[in-house]
């Protein structure tokens, strides 16, 4: 139920035609269909050309961290300069060193001088505010993509008042660096980037919420001209009604895909112009039949009336999940921060709302999905480890998914941020091979990897914790650790949204969260009102 079937021809065939040629052919009929196994006589020249890559990447990461570090002596020297020939650190005749060592960096380099001041000012932000990051992009222990993700998600520290090197903002800038930076060292660039906002968010001194009413206010359409009869129109929301508006077209081109029968010819557009098409017709006519192939004109009133109602794509709805603490729930006027220790500067505030597949949102928007969610989960995590202990529900289903779905957030595959729609819960021990349906042999993997944990040369196992092991065939090893964060021990998530009375969800008590759902509805040999089987329990 949880595993999906692959036709070993279908994918075989799949594979020579991206290879091109009969040597891709033959080698997958002499090692079983298993691109690079051990008997794979390309394995040696593989590996061989992995360890130069990796030598390589190496030397080019020193390389840019030499070149940063002389972009910022630069940058001094230009301050020094201007010092010496103005009376007052503003003004033109101050910028006027920094300008004249921008235009030659920009002619010895052969670049323009915008690009070169961008470099001037990433150099001197990264080696002046992070200078732990610094070191170990100097080391090779991190690329300029990792640099750049932590230095955007910092700027919130040291927005508001205070000098950018007032104590409790160097304070908090070296906190968020030394989180960010655990993180760093073994997470690809776009994995990290929601981590490092999430945790620039609680040692940033203005909350996201106070952020969040100012940027609002900026809320736009407007339109770009295109060529070829073409424009892009642009609407500025806020995230969670864009990623609902983009979920409720992803859905409807998915159902006018499908068609209305099984004799029904195949869909000629692509998912995107779908997509484009049902934007369209929406916002003219208020209506979709059109888009899932009836006739209706757009801009006309044609399909606006019973048909459009009783067309099932007019009932589709955007989805979004947010994640969040329970103080963000139950209490509203709190500004979510503790007092500061004695010995402290500043107090760390809690972990933000996160919303998946972007990042952190304001209270109010995540308080406004969970009054409207059909459902809503408890999710309870170690303190000191961040482990998934267990998932209450208001209508108990479904639990082991739900576990998974918690622990693994996307797919496991190292470096993979694809969503957990678009994934597949595989065994890790194949079943077939007598693995079994537990939480500790699942974990989520999108198509494109679950096809090649079984059609290549690389292996997985997991350990305990959820952390999977992967193998590649060049024998490298590579783990995957389920987010660990230092979130309080619970927090809560919603799942999509519909419609329910406001304040808290039915059949919860805000003071302990708790389930009174149906029994009936509970799996066999689940307490509806326990918490989850330990770990490695069959379904």
């Amino acid at each position: 139920m949880f595993t999906s079937s692959f036709d070993p021809a279908a994918e075989g065939r799949g594979i020579r035609a991206r290879g091109g040629g009969a040597a891709a052919a033959g080698s997958g009929a002499g090692s079983g269909g298993v691109a690079f196994d051990e008997r794979s006589p390309h394995m040696t020249a593989l590996k061989t050309i992995v360890d130069r890559l990796e030598a390589v990447e190496q030397r080019i990461r020193e390389a840019e961290a030499e070149r940063t570090a002389l972009m910022a002596e630069a940058f001094d020297l230009a301050v020094c300069e201007s010092d010496r020939i103005a009376s007052t650190p503003q003004g033109r005749r101050a910028e006027l060193a920094h300008r004249a060592v921008r235009a030659e960096l920009a002619a010895c380099l052969h670049q323009s001088e915008q690009v070169t001041e961008r470099q001037l000012s990433h150099a001197f932000t990264l080696t002046r505010n992070y200078r732990a990051v610094f070191q170990a992009y100097r080391s090779g222990g991190i690329s300029r993509q990792h640099t750049t993700v932590i230095m955007d998600a910092g700027a919130i520290i040291g927005s508001g008042d205070a000098a950018p090197d007032a104590p409790e903002v160097v304070a908090r800038r070296a906190g968020y660096e030394e989180a960010v930076l655990a993180y760093a060292l073994r997470e690809t660039p776009s994995r990290l980037r929601p981590i490092a906002r999430r945790l620039a968010e609680q040692y940033a001194q203005r909350s996201l919420d106070e952020r969040h009413a100012q940027a609002k206010s900026r809320r736009r359409v407007c339109v770009v001209d295109a060529e070829d009869g073409m424009a892009d129109l642009y609407a500025h929301l806020p995230a969670v009604e864009a990623y609902a508006i983009h979920d409720r077209l992803t859905r409807i081109a998915k159902q006018a895909a499908l068609g209305e029968g099984p004799g029904e010819a195949t869909e000629p557009r692509t998912r995107d112009e779908i997509r484009a098409d049902a934007f369209a017709e929406l916002l003219l006519s208020a209506s979709v039949p059109s888009v899932a192939g009836a006739e209706t004109e757009t801009g006309s009133e044609a399909g606006v009336g019973s048909h459009a109602a009783a067309h099932p794509v007019s009932r589709i709805r955007g989805q979004v999940q947010v994640v969040l603490a329970e103080q963000h729930l139950f209490e509203v006027d709190r500004d979510h921060r503790d007092t500061p220790p004695e010995d402290e500067l500043f107090a760390l505030g809690s972990p933000p709302p996160m919303l998946e597949g972007y990042g952190p949102v304001d209270t109010g928007s995540a308080r406004r999905v969970a009054g409207e969610a059909t459902g809503w989960e408890l999710i309870r995590e170690d303190v000191r480890s961040g482990a998934i202990l267990s998932v209450d529900r208001y209508r108990p289903s479904e639990r082991m998914r739900r576990l998974l779905g918690a622990r693994d957030r996307h797919c496991r595959f190292p470096g993979c941020r694809v969503k957990l729609s678009r994934c597949d819960i595989d065994h890790t021990v194949d079943a077939a091979k007598g693995g079994r349906t537990a939480t500790d042999n699942l974990a989520h993997l999108c198509r494109g990897h679950h096809t090649l944990k079984h059609h290549s040369g690389w292996r997985v196992e997991q350990l305990p914790g959820g952390v999977l092991r992967w193998s590649s065939p060049t024998g490298r090893s590579y783990a995957d650790r389920p987010e660990r964060s230092n979130r309080p021990p619970s927090r809560v998530c919603f799942s999509p949204p519909g419609v329910v009375p406001a304040g808290s969800p039915p059949g919860v008590d805000p003071a302990g969260v708790r389930s009174d759902a149906d029994p009936a509805d509970a799996p066999p040999g689940v307490d509806p009102g326990g918490s989850l089987p330990p770990p490695g329990a069959p379904f």
